[in-house]
């Protein structure tokens, strides 16, 4: 497990749904759906000033822990959101500094081997995680590194207090 320590906060631009993993282990799960909206709706392709074409998917505004509700959105880190602060679709959503202990999934197809991945973070304490989670802002990475869905790599990122 290795530590990263972001000296700046980081700005996005995307979309977002409220939830909680209740609802997501349920058969209603709105991640998925949200998914597939980013997709349908060409999301990629109205976001202009991209810093890169790596997809973040950001966890926040925790109601208490892992049982509680969160937000998650989908999307692009940026340089400028002055294009985005008026839009009606697209929110602006911000990564804060701090540190963040970084947690790599096994290799496979990425929606098991997320999920198994969190089940794991889940039953991790803060010696293992290099700290206490925060429940403020954690976020995954999604790079387009493999030509095969099956062979995924991904990165979470789980705020810490390391002090």
């Amino acid at each position: 497990m290795n530590i990263l320590k972001l000296n700046t906060e980081k700005s996005l631009v995307g979309i977002e749904i409220r939830t909680s993993n209740s609802i997501e282990y349920s058969n209603n799960g709105k991640i998925p759906k949200l998914w597939e909206t980013f997709f349908k709706d060409e999301i990629t392709r109205k976001i202009k000033n991209k810093t890169s074409e790596n997809i973040h998917g950001i966890y926040s505004n925790y109601e208490s822990d892992h049982t509680g509700e969160y937000d998650y959105f989908i999307g692009f880190e940026i340089q400028d959101v002055t294009p985005y602060l008026n839009n009606k679709t697209l929110i602006i959503k911000k990564i804060d500094k701090g540190s963040y202990s970084v947690i790599t999934t096994e290799k496979g197809f990425a929606q098991s081997v997320i999920s198994a991945a969190w089940e794991k973070i889940w039953k991790m304490n803060p010696i293992e995680l290099g700290g206490k989670r925060l429940f403020k802002t954690d976020f995954e990475i999604y790079t387009q590194n493999t030509s095969s869905p099956n062979e995924e790599i991904f990165h979470i990122y789980l705020g810490i207090q390391t002090e």
